[in-house]
C-alpha cells in the first residue's frame, strides 16, 4: 500500500474505534420470486407474446363475432405478486376482482368485445410462439404471464376504457397493442 493508503486505513481504524454502534444501512432483504432480469425478460415476452397473439389467426374468433373496421385492441393484464404496480401490493388479482373487471367491460358501450385469457393459457400460447427459442421457455414457467383480459373498441374508445379499468382493484397494468404494432411494421394485425 501507498503511504496515503496507509494513514487512511489508520484513521478509518481509529474513527472505528470511537463509533459505539455501527448503524445498519442495508436495505432490508425480501425474497424475490424471480430475478430482476428474468422477471423483465418475461414481463418483455409477455408483451412481444400478445403482439403474436393479436397478429395470429384464432380459431375460436367467427365471422360474426369478427369486430367492425377500424377496431383497436387493448390488453388489460391482472396483478401478480411480482407485479411492479404498487396498486397490486405484491398480490394475485383475486377472483372476485377478475369478475369485477369482466363486468365493468361488458357494462362499457364502447367496447365490442373482449376474452379473459388464464395464465394457463398465456403460457401456452407463449410456448408455441417461442418454440423456436428452447432459453426462453427453459427461462419461463406457468404463472409468469399474468391473466389478462383482450379488448376490442374503436380507437377513439381507447382513453374511456383505460381510465375505467385503471383504478379497478386487481389491474396491472393496460396496454394499447395498436401503439405496439405501430412501433414494429410488419406486425400482421
Amino acid at each position: 500500500m501507498t503511504p496515503t493508503e496507509n494513514r487512511l486505513r489508520d484513521t478509518l481504524t481509529a474513527t472505528a474505534r470511537t463509533i459505539e454502534r455501527v448503524p445498519d444501512f442495508a436495505a432490508p432483504t425480501t425474497r424475490r420470486l424471480l430475478p430482476r432480469p428474468l422477471a423483465a425478460a418475461l414481463a418483455s415476452a409477455a408483451v412481444v407474446a400478445s403482439i403474436a397473439y393479436l397478429a395470429a389467426p384464432d380459431p375460436v374468433r367467427t365471422e360474426a363475432a369478427a369486430p367492425p373496421a377500424g377496431t383497436f385492441q387493448l390488453t388489460a393484464y391482472l396483478c401478480v405478486r411480482t407485479s411492479s404496480q404498487p396498486t397490486c401490493g405484491g398480490k394475485d388479482t383475486t377472483p372476485a376482482q377478475r369478475d369485477a373487471v369482466a363486468a365493468r367491460l361488458s357494462s362499457l358501450p364502447e367496447v365490442h368485445g373482449f376474452r379473459y385469457e388464464s395464465s394457463e393459457e398465456a403460457f401456452e400460447r407463449f410456448r408455441v410462439l417461442f418454440a423456436d427459442t428452447p432459453g426462453m421457455i427453459a427461462a419461463a414457467e406457468p404463472g409468469d404471464i399474468p391473466d389478462s383480459f383482450r379488448i376490442r373498441a374503436d380507437p377513439a374508445d381507447v382513453p374511456t376504457i383505460e381510465a375505467a379499468l385503471s383504478p379497478l382493484p386487481g389491474i396491472d397494468q393496460i396496454i394499447n397493442e395498436d401503439e405496439l404494432r405501430a412501433r414494429h411494421p410488419g406486425t400482421r394485425s
